[in-house]
């Protein structure tokens, strides 16, 4: 038919009304299922079948077909013909699908939105419930869907609170994060439910109802209230730390958060610090290493590292103080940051310092202290050498003279060398004892107003006979313009003396030593200059120390202890000068220089200042007599008892020797003698305990002191004047020289003696080079 051939889209006429016909416009995935369908109707003799399919029209346009037909059978029962009708079911299949469509996308939406979705008509009927608010509530859609308010959901105590807030989006109050509101479950439960009311309006701006969506909460808000705790507890632990801490921006370094530990430390406002960054609070060399320790920050972040290490900080006042740093990487205020907790360890570095400071010195003094002990173990060592050397001679020469068979000239050499090596020895003692003296301190000084000149000619003199022997030239200079300085004399020439004899004794024969006495401004100069052996640039520090010599204990060519020249620097130091010594090396001789203050001080007026005749030194004159002279010797050493009463007897005196204070006193009982010479050191009861009994005896007889003279071994200043102090008019230290004790008892007791004194301080200097 026309309407046929209009459906399959042919031209009029064309449709030959086949069974083949029929087929050839069936669009093939449909073929089977109708040709089955025709097939089932015939099997199944029917006489009437339906079928919908689609068919292909010569433009290649699909379209759906409805096809009802009739099925004749012939008188055998077999299927004689079709007669049908065919209708364009086109737009309606169109239409079902798109309803289908319709249906399958809100399925979709009900199942993807989790929220609660419920429509409201203007009436207030809930007419609508997707399943996820019946999940949410609880209810069946059965059981809400019709229902009024107050809904079943709504809580007795939350229905003003919900109506509220239907009625302030009525008036146009609009919330855009929703409602937070609390609804009921089925069971009763209470939960936190947002609410996001929409009104529902006509064209005309009426209101037709109400979509509401509800969201379930619970969890987010039982988040946030932990968070919430946790971040004031965290706030707490910040705020009330002890040690400063802040939060700074990775990228701008700029402060966001501070404690109040960071601005007391610092000394900032809070106002102040939140508008710095980090670069503000290092010192200008630390910025170099901040940017490039910052290089690190974003794998830090990454992983979740934290990290330590120690920065320089500058506080406010521009205190720079050393900071232990730990940090953390976190988000803050939306922002990449980093958690800083800053401990000051300023102290601790600066303990840690003066810990190894004081390990070195300690180090040092160690090592000091074992260099000392060994060269004062060598010291001993030369102490014995020096000594005995001495003795050997002394000790030799006696046992000859002893044996006897020795022809005058040989006995006369014998005694001069038993003197030589006695002085030697003695002036050795002085020297240990003037160390043992300026080591403890108690080294004085005689001072007075003197002339240089006269010491260092009496210096020159002492040593000339030395120089001789060994045919080196020896000079002397003076500035002429020098006057009087303050000045210990003795002591001075005593420093003259070792430095003279510390270069004769090191330059060799034919050499030459000159002393020169100049004015340098306000100071005087003594310069001794040699051609000896010189000194070495590594020894050179050392020359004035103790105990410190260049050559070994056992391979020394020149004598000594090492000592004179420390007592030259000490000497010197008391009188507020200075020594110093200068060579060009080894084999170039050596040059000391000795510089004094030009000063004048008045003449001291202590009884000590003069010099008590016989105290030291050799007296040389007419020898005085002590004939018809009554003398009380008291000394517990036998051999020294001996030789002292044998030198008295020698000069004419008649002595008594006793060996004790007990025996003194009862001898002094029996008869009063014209002297009394006793020795300080002995046992029970000493010197001191003798003269002050005997000066106790005569204030109390109102007699004459008896003159009385001390013997001691003890050579000091101090020992003299306690000596004196005690009751003794003289003092003579040991060993006693037999014309000094002879010419000291003389003059004690009046006789007449003519006498000068030649300076025995013969120094055997060692000295160090």
């Amino acid at each position: 038919s026309p309407h046929l051939e209009r459906i399959h889209g042919l031209e009029p006429g064309t449709f030959g009304g086949t069974f083949e016909d029929f087929k050839r416009d069936i669009h093939p995935d449909d073929l089977n299922r109708v040709l089955g369908r025709v097939q089932q109707t015939v099997q199944e003799k029917r006489t009437q079948y339906g079928v919908e399919y689609r068919i292909v029209k010569p433009n290649g346009e699909q379209a759906w077909v409805e096809a009802r037909g009739r099925v004749f059978y012939d008188a055998n029962g077999e299927a004689e013909r079709f007669v049908g009708l065919c209708m364009d079911a086109t737009e309606r299949k169109r239409s079902e699908e798109t309803l289908q469509s319709e249906s399958a996308f809100r399925r979709a939406i009900e199942e993807a939105i989790p929220a609660g979705i419920a429509v409201i008509d203007q009436s207030g009927r809930q007419t609508y419930v997707n399943p996820a608010f019946c999940e949410m509530f609880g209810w069946s859609e059965s059981e809400l869907v019709g229902a009024t308010p107050p809904y079943l959901y709504w809580p007795p105590e939350e229905i003003d609170r919900i109506r509220e807030v239907f009625e302030a989006r009525l008036e146009g109050k609009e919330s855009p994060r929703g409602y937070e509101l609390r609804y009921r479950r089925r069971d009763g439960e209470r939960f936190d439910v947002l609410l996001t009311p929409v009104p529902l309006k006509n064209s005309r701006g009426e209101l037709t109802g109400w979509l509401a969506s509800f969201v379930d909460i619970t969890e987010r808000k039982r988040i946030e209230q932990k968070l919430e705790e946790s971040e004031t507890q965290y706030r707490l632990l910040f705020e009330t730390n002890p040690q400063p801490m802040w939060v700074y921006e990775i990228e701008s370094l700029a402060f966001l958060e501070v404690n109040e530990a960071a601005l007391l430390h610092y000394g900032y406002s809070r106002e102040e610090f939140l508008s710095m960054t980090v670069q503000d609070i290092r010192p200008p060399e630390e910025i170099p290493k901040l940017a490039k320790k910052h290089e690190d920050v974003s794998k830090e972040m990454a992983l979740g590292l934290r990290s330590a290490g120690v920065w320089r900080h500058r506080k406010k006042d521009g205190t720079l103080i050393d900071v232990e740093i730990t940090r953390s990487p976190i988000r803050f205020r939306g922002k990449d940051a980093l958690l800083i907790l800053a401990h000051d360890i300023t102290q601790r570095r600066q303990a840690e310092a003066e810990k190894v400071e004081l390990l070195a010195r300690e180090q040092t003094a160690r090592q000091e202290a074992e260099t000392a002990n060994r060269a004062k173990d060598e010291f001993l060592a030369m102490v014995s050498h020096e000594l005995r050397t001495p003795l050997n001679a002394i000790y030799g020469w006696a046992r000859l003279l002893q044996m006897g068979d020795l022809d005058r000239e040989t006995i006369a050499s014998a005694y001069e060398t038993i003197e030589r090596n006695a002085k030697a020895q003695a002036q050795l003692i002085d020297d240990l004892l003037d160390v043992s003296r300026i080591i403890a301190g108690k080294l004085r000084l005689d001072v007075r107003p003197i002339e240089l000149k006269p010491v260092i000619e009496a210096a020159v003199e002492t040593v000339q006979p030395a120089a001789d022997a060994k045919e080196i030239t020896l000079q002397s200079v003076f500035d002429v313009r020098i006057g009087l300085i303050s000045g210990d004399p003795d002591r001075l020439q005593q420093v003259v003396w070792n430095l003279l004899s510390n270069a004769i004794k090191f330059t060799p024969s034919g050499g030459r030593v000159e002393v020169r006495l100049d004015r340098i401004d306000d100071s005087v100069q003594i310069c001794v200059r040699d051609t000896g052996i010189g000194i070495s640039r590594e020894f050179l520090p050392y020359v004035f120390d103790r105990f410190r010599q260049a050559e070994g204990t056992s391979t020394r060519v020149h004598g000594g202890l090492g000592l004179g020249l420390a007592i030259v620097r000490h000497l010197v130091e008391l009188h507020g000068g200075t020594v110093s010594a200068d060579s060009p090396g080894e084999g170039r001789g050596a040059t000391f220089r000795v510089r004094l203050p030009l000063k004048f001080a008045p003449a001291a007026t202590d009884s000590e200042a003069k010099r008590p005749e016989g105290e030291a030194g050799t007296l040389v004159g007419p020898a005085p007599t002590l004939d018809g002279i009554d003398i009380l010797l008291v000394e517990d050493e036998a051999d020294a008892r001996a030789l002292l009463t044998l030198i008295l007897q020698r000069a004419g005196a008649r002595v008594t020797p006793v060996s004790s204070v007990r025996e003194a006193v009862d001898k002094l009982k029996q008869k009063k003698p014209d002297l009394l010479v006793s020795d300080i050191e002995m046992p029970g009861e000493d010197g001191y305990s003798l003269i002050r009994k005997v000066r106790a005896e005569e204030a109390e007889r109102g007699e004459r002191a008896l003159p009385s003279v001390a013997l001691t071994a003890y050579a000091a200043r101090a020992d003299r004047r306690r000596a004196l102090m005690a009751g003794f008019q003289k003092h003579i230290p040991k060993p006693v020289d037999p014309a000094g004790l002879v010419a000291v008892a003389a003059g004690l007791v009046g006789r007449p003696r003519v006498i000068h004194r030649v300076p025995d301080r013969s120094s055997d200097e060692a000295s160090s080079r």
